[in-house]
């Protein structure tokens, strides 16, 4: 069951792009007589224009022969047209993975560059935590070593202090 949704769902995706492809095509098509202008093509007419009226003729196939050879001409601007609208496809394709490629580097860089900064700012975090800590015991052996000298001077003080009382007994 689930291949089969899973079957379903790969078709549906196919069909979508074909669709996209299809609707890029025939947007193309409809303003194929530019694109084959663009092209230096001459898009195949069925109305023959007369005298200065601007208006047209449509021309009747006089033989089968006349026949072939509108068919054949309309047959090689069509293909002239695919081509042309395949070589549009292929530029627009490659543009587009180009453009992805493009973004794709520039995120790279970005992420790099991320990186590089996280590394260079935890370094500098251990710096200061080190100098801290390094403060700290500097501080604390300070605050040890002026301990030590007061109670030096308690113990000094208080020696005096009995030496003064017995003479003074």
């Amino acid at each position: 069951m689930v291949f089969r949704v899973n079957a379903i769902m790969a078709v549906k995706c196919h069909l979508h792009l074909l669709f996209s492809e299809f609707s890029v095509i025939y947007r193309t098509i409809e303003g194929g007589a530019a694109v084959m202008l663009e092209a230096g093509i001459t898009p195949p007419s069925v109305t023959v224009p007369t005298g200065s009226t601007g208006k047209g003729v449509v021309m009747e196939p006089e033989s089968d022969a006349q026949e072939l050879y509108l068919t054949q001409t309309e047959n090689r601007h069509l293909k002239d047209t695919i081509s042309v609208l395949r070589e549009e496809l292929e530029k627009m394709r490659i543009d587009h993975e180009t453009n992805i490629r493009n973004a794709l580097l520039s995120a790279d860089s970005e992420i790099l560059q991320l990186k590089s900064t996280i590394v260079a700012l935890r370094d500098e975090l251990e710096r200061i935590q080190i100098r801290h800590d390094e403060k700290i015991q500097h501080m604390e052996q300070m605050a040890g070593d002026e301990m030590n000298q007061l109670q030096q001077t308690v113990k000094t003080l208080r020696q005096q202090l009995e030496e003064h009382e017995r003479e003074r007994r």
